[in-house]
C-alpha cells in the first residue's frame, strides 16, 4: 500500500474498520504501513459475521469513515 501521505488528498493514517451485516462500522485501529509498503494490524472482534474495510483518514481515532474504501474483504460467515 502506498503511504497515506502520498494519496490525493494526502491523509495521515489508514484505519481498519469492522463492518457488521447491518452496515455498522467500528474502528479497529490504525493500519501501520512500513517502508516496503506492507501493512499490519493486530486486533480482535466479538463479531462472528463481518467484513474488514480500510480507509485513509486524517486521524486514527475517527469514529466513522470519512475517506473512500481502499481495501475491503467480502463478508465473512460464522462456521
Amino acid at each position: 500500500m502506498a503511504p497515506p501521505q502520498n494519496l490525493q488528498p494526502p491523509k495521515s493514517v489508514y484505519v481498519v474498520w469492522v463492518e457488521t451485516p447491518e452496515k455498522q462500522r467500528f474502528n479497529l485501529g490504525q493500519l501501520r504501513v512500513d517502508e516496503k509498503r506492507r501493512g499490519q494490524l493486530d486486533a480482535t472482534t466479538a463479531f462472528k459475521v463481518f467484513r474488514l474495510v480500510v480507509t485513509p483518514e486524517d486521524f486514527p481515532t475517527v469514529t466513522e469513515p470519512t475517506g473512500p474504501e481502499v481495501l475491503a474483504t467480502g463478508v465473512l460467515e460464522a462456521k
